[in-house]
């Protein structure tokens, strides 16, 4: 179907009623997403009115710290922590 004849309002009605629920009820959703030929699970988030996909590390993704001191810390400046 050409894109011409799809109307923008019949896409993006669903994604604003999600976001206001999402926003509205303080809940988030799980979804599977495939990014790069690999699938991953995400979580769907509202956000000041936007829809934010986090991708989620599958359970054998994860891996044991080991002994990492609790008092390493990154270097000043290396990371910071998402706002949402």
């Amino acid at each position: 179907m050409p894109g011409q004849d799809i109307d923008p309002i019949s896409y993006s009605r669903p994604y604003a009623l999600l976001v206001e629920a999402l926003a509205r009820t303080g809940q988030v959703g799980m979804c599977k997403v495939a990014v790069r030929c690999r699938e991953r699970i995400a979580l769907l988030r509202s956000c000041r009115g936007m829809l934010i996909l986090q991708t989620l590390l599958w359970q054998d993704e994860l891996r044991d710290p080991g002994c990492l001191a609790s008092s390493a810390r990154p270097p000043a400046g290396s990371w910071s922590s998402p706002r949402y």
